[in-house]
């Protein structure tokens, strides 16, 4: 996505800021953005500075069988979504509801813009996502899966 990233990046200019948040610093060829070193246990601090997060992932078998973690760090912190529209992406996050879905340059361009630009959205996908997140994934809420399952396999 770093075509659509410089592209809104030169649009935008000192709008804007990008932080990659992993254990390797990107090679971008034009992209400007800031490397934070991934550390476990850091991600509450370095997510709740986000206006928006971005998951892109490449349309493989492999992709569709990650793990949704960013997408549920990022509805917990209530940060706005932009995601590839992959595996348990689609389960966990509604387009349009929860995330906007992006899956080729133009897309991941016009879905920045539109987020950038309406902060009115922006939050209204932010507490979409937060809400789902409350519904479905805190300790309370999985506990209680937990504890059905085990009730259930218990009883037969």
């Amino acid at each position: 996505i770093e075509p659509a990233l410089s592209a809104i990046q030169r649009e935008y200019t000192d709008d804007i800021r990008f932080v990659v948040h992993c254990g390797k610093a990107p090679a971008f060829k034009t992209l400007v953005c800031e490397h934070l070193t991934w550390q476990a246990g850091n991600e509450p601090d370095f997510i709740s500075g986000f206006d928006i997060g971005l998951i892109p992932l490449p349309a493989d078998e492999f992709a569709r069988g990650k793990s949704p973690i960013k997408a549920l760090q990022y509805a917990a912190s209530q940060v706005a979504i932009i995601a590839a529209p992959e595996g348990a992406i689609k389960k966990i996050l509604k387009n349009k509801e929860c995330a906007l879905y992006a899956g080729t340059i133009e897309q991941w361009k016009d879905s920045l813009k539109n987020l950038i630009d309406d902060f009115e959205l922006r939050q209204k996908l932010a507490n979409n996502a937060y809400q789902r997140f409350t519904e479905t994934h805190t300790l309370e809420v999985v506990f209680e899966q937990i504890l059905g399952i085990l009730s259930e396999r218990q009883s037969k």
